[in-house]
This record gives structure tokens, C-alpha cells and sequence, in this order.
């Protein structure tokens, strides 16, 4: 529609945008880290989980640990860690 050209119009109720903002909101604040949460470096990540980095990165790759890149480095949070060590003995 938008490719095309047309004249199209919208009408959302206050009701809608607010749902929809306090959605997108919920969203963001789900993916903020804890206030204490820190990063940690790839050794002390593989350290703390007693996993080699070869492990580590196979997680990291698939999605079962999540990453976070900085510069060339990757970090993993520490309460991603400890959510993963909490999941191994239960």
C-alpha cells in the first residue's frame, strides 16, 4: 500500500495508544539488566559456569546464553550466568 502510493488514514483511540505504549514500555524494561548486574568477560563467564569457551561460545551462537558486544570482545550478564547456574541445579 505505502509502494503505491495511496492516501491512506489511520484512527486510533487513546485507549489503543496507551496499550500499545505501555506495551513497548513492559518490552524495554524486560530488557534492561538489573540494576546490579554486571558484565563479565568471556573467561569469567566460561569460569563461572565451568564450561570451556568453545562451550561458551557454541551457547552464545545458538542463543542459549545471550551475548552482548563490545568492540571485538563479547560480555555475558552476570545474571544471565547465574540464571543458567540456578537452571543446572534444579
Amino acid at each position: 500500500m505505502m509502494q503505491s502510493g495511496a492516501n491512506v488514514q489511520i484512527v486510533v483511540s487513546l485507549t489503543d495508544l496507551k496499550e500499545l505504549f505501555s506495551e513497548w514500555q513492559n518490552e524495554r524494561d524486560a530488557m534492561k539488566p538489573a540494576e546490579k548486574d554486571k558484565l563479565l568477560t568471556a573467561d569469567e563467564a566460561a569460569n563461572l559456569l565451568n564450561i570451556t569457551s568453545v562451550t561458551l561460545w557454541r551457547w552464545a551462537k545458538s542463543g542459549y546464553l545471550k551475548s552482548v558486544k563490545a568492540g571485538r570482545k563479547r560480555h555475558y550478564w552476570q545474571s544471565d550466568i547465574e540464571k543458567l547456574l540456578n537452571k543446572k541445579e534444579g
